[in-house]
């Protein structure tokens, strides 16, 4: 293997172990359960298998949460591995949001009584964190448990997201083809 690969496989493992290092927290929020949408009510264990992004609609620009949703949406939509909900005391959508990424499923439209208990169970117990009053969102993992929270309103923690979601995402193998011959051709 070339030197110049190595070094850059040596950045993408220190850039994963600096993220995993950040998403120290596991805080399971069992007392949240059940989710409720605005169209139906999911028990917290059937949300595992995905990485969820709660975010508190209210506390947001929607011109800064609109460019968020495309950005996340443009590199994860058709993975299914990624869900968000806009949690809020309205159900409206957010303004310069495409449809698309409602329709998709994407995007979820939640109850604010569901940010509120899971920000205050993460506050409770989250060691790390110095500001929990200004958390706008929170990032939960593939088991339920949520990891980080975020104030969006600072161009650091959106950077921060982004990074932590990617490194969160579960990956799935990618097959190699396969030629397999048939006898008598």
């Amino acid at each position: 293997m070339p030197f110049i690969s190595l070094v850059y496989v040596k950045q993408g493992i220190e850039f994963r172990q600096t993220a995993l290092k950040e998403l120290a927290q596991n805080i399971q929020v069992d007392s949240c359960s059940p989710m409720v949408f605005q169209s139906s009510i999911l028990p917290l264990d059937s949300m595992k298998g995905k990485v969820w992004i709660f975010i508190d609609k209210d506390e947001i620009q929607p011109g800064l949460l609109a460019k968020i949703l495309k950005t996340l949406f443009a590199q994860n939509s058709g993975k299914g591995s990624l869900g968000i909900v806009l949690c809020s005391i309205d159900s409206t959508m957010v303004p310069d949001v495409p449809e698309y990424i409602y329709q998709s499923g994407f995007a979820l439209m939640g109850k604010h009584g569901n940010f509120d208990c899971l920000k205050s169970s993460f506050t409770r117990r989250d060691t790390q964190a110095s500001n929990h009053l200004n958390y706008n969102t929170l990032l939960m993992d593939v088991y339920g448990k949520v990891r980080n929270g975020y104030e969006l309103a600072q161009d650091e923690d959106v950077r921060e997201l982004i990074k932590h979601v990617t490194v969160l995402l579960p990956e799935y193998k990618r097959e190699k083809p396969v030629l397999i011959r048939q006898q008598g051709y």
